[in-house]
């Protein structure tokens, strides 16, 4: 279902949710967004305690289903695009630490 709006953005509550540790050696990136998992691994969304979810369509009527079903959408992570300025980046950081 189009919305016309940009997916993962709407409000933005999501993107401000993501947060960083940093040990020793490891950065750990991820979110305490309930509904962050589905987002980043897809699945199936089916009802708890009801037959049905019903929820408020973009032109405020009243939608529902058995089911959805959720498309991947990663947004935490390095993606295939990013990788090589990470790469490069740990390469250019690397030498730095080892000169004189």
């Amino acid at each position: 279902m189009e919305e016309g709006g940009k997916t993962l953005t709407d409000t933005g509550r999501l993107r401000n949710s993501v947060d960083y540790l940093t040990t020793g050696d490891a950065v750990m990136v991820g979110t305490n967004a309930k509904y962050a998992r589905i987002h980043q691994k897809g699945g199936t969304i089916t009802p708890k305690n009801k037959k049905r979810l019903m929820w408020k369509g973009p032109d405020g009527k009243t939608v529902s289903a058995e089911k959805v079903e959720m498309p991947e959408r990663p947004f935490i992570g390095v993606s295939k695009e990013d990788l090589a300025d990470v790469q490069a980046t740990i390469a250019a950081f690397m030498k730095g630490a080892f000169k004189g």
